[in-house]
């Protein structure tokens, strides 16, 4: 009976700890992948107004394509970048 009680007992605690263990893991994962997803979506906010003036770049540069307006385009979109410093 003694023999039964302690197998009992490790397994409940081999089994508790375990829990615990992955309690704690996905709380560091959950916290990593919350602090991850901040920082992309600051990244993200950093970087909308540089894909603003590259979509209006590739809207003017579309529009025709002769090669003296693309360069002209291409002037215009060097000027509205050189304008965000």
């Amino acid at each position: 009976m003694e023999l039964i009680e302690t197998i009992l007992t490790a397994f409940i605690g081999s089994l508790f700890g375990a829990i615990l263990m992955v309690f704690i893991g996905y709380m560091t994962f959950s916290v990593k992948l919350e602090s991850r997803l901040k920082d992309m979506e600051h990244k993200i906010g950093l970087l909308k107004p540089f894909k603003d003036i590259l979509y209006q770049a590739s809207i003017l540069m579309s529009n025709t394509c002769s090669p003296s307006s693309v360069t002209a385009k291409w002037g215009l979109s060097v000027h509205l970048l050189n304008s965000i410093k």
